[in-house]
């Protein structure tokens, strides 16, 4: 019986390892799209607003991670994500957003209102809620992932 509890304690530590990949690699996405804007024309012209803005914003996060903690730096890139896409047996409804409230009871009873059932579901809640659920309609009936995807974000603001 330990052995067993073993295990699933070193999944749930995988789990929250590859969360925090996943994360660090889109804070990287962040920093290279921001370091191609702020490469500056080699003209004798000012710089684009647009420039100005990417600059101040990269040093502002470096500014930020030097004086917080990682949850911190994140929470401005995940303050909600909502990705709702049409699967074989149903919907993805992918979520993450800071943790904090009720706001995987308020999910899952968006999708009881709207007639889905959760048939599996993959929730971490370390640095803040990640949630992977394919849900299927109880009911034959036209529904959008676009629908589904309002419904949930609206969910989570009112957290």
């Amino acid at each position: 019986m330990d052995a067993l509890l073993c295990i699933y304690k070193l999944k749930l530590k995988l789990e929250a390892m590859r969360t925090e990949l996943a994360n660090l690699i889109a804070v990287k996405r962040e920093y290279l799209s921001l370091m191609k804007e702020l490469q500056l024309p080699k003209v004798n012209s000012p710089p684009s607003l647009s420039v100005v803005i990417s600059f101040l914003t990269f040093f502002f996060l470096l500014e930020k991670m030097k004086h917080s903690t990682f949850y911190d730096t994140l929470s401005i890139y995940f303050q909600k994500e909502v990705e709702v896409e049409k699967g074989e047996k149903g919907f993805i409804v992918r979520v993450i957003c800071e943790k904090g409230g009720d706001k995987l009871v308020s999910v899952l009873e968006v999708f009881e209102e709207m007639g889905l059932t959760v048939s599996h579901a993959r929730v971490s809640c370390n640095l803040h809620l990640s949630m992977e659920a394919i849900v299927v309609a109880e009911e034959e009936r036209a529904l959008h992932a676009k629908s589904i995807a309002q419904a949930v974000t609206k969910a989570i603001e009112r957290q």
